[in-house]
């Protein structure tokens, strides 16, 4: 992350000067192109019971989530590049004097500033952030529903341990995915859940597939 810094702080000297309106009117459209070439985001969340997050990411309870290890190294080497780090949530926006005081912050301000901010009425999302420099990446053949560039990276195998499928979840695919799980060797500690409604405060629960 810190040899996208040099970037950023040029953007911000071609761009911007002084700083008197708020953060998001002012500095996401000087930063979009630049940072966006540069940078990719894996999003991620703590919560696997949260209906919204599955009607909202989860094509509407028909897709599926991936488990990961939480403290698996691939998240917290000492590498700053490849550190996850919570969101934060605030009623209003960063502000700042001077935009080129971003460029000369330490690392943690400037994460905070630049990818780690959301409004306070995402917060049930309770979301994780890794970035990536997306230099040595693979990009998708096909942009994503917001004609956003998306870039493919290889995360270890053993960072994955259990695929929970949604409520509507194809049946045929579900075969498919539990028969591959069970045939390889690389996914033999990777375990299968189902999601079922909690009747009593209508919650995801998941609960493993027996086989």
């Amino acid at each position: 992350m810190k040899k996208v810094m040099p970037m950023v702080k040029s953007l911000l000297e071609q761009n911007i000067g002084k700083l008197e309106t708020d953060f998001t009117q002012a500095m996401l459209p000087a930063m979009e192109t630049g940072v966006n070439s540069a940078l990719g985001v894996l999003c991620l969340t703590e919560d696997i019971s949260n209906n919204p997050m599955w009607s909202h990411y989860g094509s509407i309870y028909k897709g599926f989530a991936v488990q990961f290890k939480a403290q698996h190294e691939y998240f917290y080497a000492s590498d700053k590049d490849k550190t996850i780090t919570p969101i934060i949530y605030d009623e209003k926006p960063p502000k700042i004097d001077n935009l080129l005081d971003i460029a000369n912050s330490d690392f943690d301000v400037i994460m905070e500033i630049l990818f780690l901010n959301k409004s306070k009425e995402w917060e049930y999302e309770k979301e994780w952030r890794l970035i990536k420099i997306v230099a040595n990446s693979i990009k998708a053949p096909k942009n994503d529903s917001n004609n956003n560039e998306v870039h493919l990276l290889s995360i270890p195998r053993d960072t994955i341990t259990g695929i929970v499928f949604g409520l509507d979840f194809d049946l045929d695919e579900k075969s498919r995915i539990i028969n591959r799980i069970l045939s390889e060797e690389n996914f033999s500690k990777v375990i299968p859940y189902d999601s079922v409604i909690n009747r009593n405060d209508r919650r995801i629960e998941i609960k493993p597939i027996i086989y």
